[in-house]
């Protein structure tokens, strides 16, 4: 396991987030972040191992300060998907 798997990981602990505000997902080929996750704005994930965090806006998420995410995108009007890739 990579130190910023471990990160992450441990920030979600942390944060007590449960199950329905996190999840881990392996794609096998890039995915278009709108069709599969649901996403405002298009874009596309390489292929790989991902953390996705779903953030309510203005929440604040004391142990995501300090990791940087691959890559935030709006959901809906009031939550933003934070993406870790966590591949080796």
């Amino acid at each position: 396991m990579k130190l910023k798997t471990f990160k992450v990981f441990e920030a979600i602990n942390r944060e007590g987030l449960d199950n329905t505000q996190w999840n881990i997902y392996l794609h096998l080929e890039p995915v278009n972040t709108g069709e599969f996750y649901g996403t405002n704005e298009n874009r596309t994930l390489p292929a790989g191992v991902w953390i996705a965090v779903y953030k309510k806006r203005g929440d604040t998420l004391y142990y995501f300060r300090w990791l940087k995410p691959d890559l935030c995108l709006d959901m809906f009007e009031d939550t933003e998907l934070l993406f870790f890739n966590v591949s080796d």
